[in-house]
């Protein structure tokens, strides 16, 4: 019963990717575009940050939650905010 219920989770999993993709793929205007605007060559275009824009797509509270729920940093005991890599 493990082995169908793992089964039945990858495939929803996936499902759920394909499904944020075409969603990606239909929205490229909205979210990538504006990230490209210097984007003259392709050393700029390596050096283009997908994650922020990607982030642009987010509401203020939507971001909040992921910074909540995965944050980028976090603060050692004496005061100083080192990076979660």
């Amino acid at each position: 019963m493990l082995i169908a219920a793992g089964s039945y989770a990858h495939a929803v999993t996936a499902a759920t990717q394909l499904v944020l993709k075409s969603q990606l793929l239909a929205r490229l205007e909205r979210w990538l575009l504006p990230a490209m605007s210097g984007v003259r060559d392709a050393r700029c275009l390596r050096q283009l940050d997908c994650a922020a824009a990607l982030l642009q797509l987010l509401t203020w509270s939507q971001r909040q939650q992921l910074d909540t729920v995965l944050p980028t940093h976090y603060t050692v005991l004496t005061g100083s905010r080192l990076p979660i890599q």
